[in-house]
């Protein structure tokens, strides 16, 4: 096959590829592109985000996972029990419940807290105490 020569389009008839960018402003039909605000951050605003970052992590850290010492006063409460036993306004039923209620406080402690007898804590233990309340089912008289 013979090819003839090429067949050249005049340089002022090429069809443009080039896209017009116009403006979204109203005002401007000049088709140059205007730079577009975009969403800028501070140093001031990176600082603010990791200061609330850091207090949320540390709040939580210490709320679910840091072991804490808490008190709780044993003696006391045996010895409130024995005085309400010996006056007879309580029974060995409801003693035994008391004791069975102060054992179930004592293991609902969140896994974090370490509790501790009174007695052996010198000085800074958080305290936590224990009354039986109404919970207590009382035996014979209702």
């Amino acid at each position: 096959m013979i090819e003839g020569p090429e067949k050249k389009e005049p340089e002022n008839t090429k069809t443009s590829t080039s896209k017009k960018i116009v403006s979204k402003d109203a005002g401007d039909v000049s088709g140059k592109e205007t730079p577009s605000k975009k969403l800028t951050v501070g140093y001031l605003d990176v600082v603010v985000i990791a200061l609330i970052a850091a207090f949320i992590a540390v709040t939580a850290y210490d709320k679910f996972f840091a072991s804490k010492v808490v008190v709780v006063d044993l003696a006391g409460f045996v010895k409130e029990q024995t005085e309400l036993l010996s006056q007879g306004k309580i029974g060995k039923e409801e003693i035994t419940a008391r004791l069975g209620q102060f054992q179930d406080f004592i293991k609902k402690q969140p896994q974090n807290q370490t509790v501790i007898i009174k007695d052996i804590v010198l000085a800074n233990g958080r305290e936590i105490s224990f009354s039986p309340g109404t919970a207590v089912k009382r035996v014979g008289s209702e």
